[in-house]
């Protein structure tokens, strides 16, 4: 799971929402509609996120980033690991 870092306005703190480009980001892949991502804020808070839209001009890729409950570091760390355990390839032995 993809972590990115966001400021939160007062609008994207009462919207849950907030825009990202991909430029960014600084990840090697785009990110796709629906994909969960972690968000940590400017004050290192980390909450569950997910990837609401895309846009795109000619320039850039934009992510509009739903933001869910905050996670506890715990919390942030089993949700980074399930993820990245879920893609990797099954075992074909």
């Amino acid at each position: 799971m993809e972590l990115l870092e966001v400021v939160h306005t007062p609008f994207t703190r009462r919207s849950r929402s907030v825009v990202v480009a991909h430029g960014a980001t600084g990840l090697g892949r785009g990110l796709e509609p629906g994909e969960p991502v972690l968000v940590r804020d400017e004050t290192g808070a980390v909450s569950s996120a997910h990837v609401s839209d895309l846009d795109f001009d000619l320039d850039d890729t934009y992510y509009r980033i739903t933001v869910g409950a905050r996670l506890d570091e715990a919390q942030a760390r089993r949700a980074a690991r399930s993820t990245r355990n879920s893609e990797q390839p099954a075992s074909t032995a």
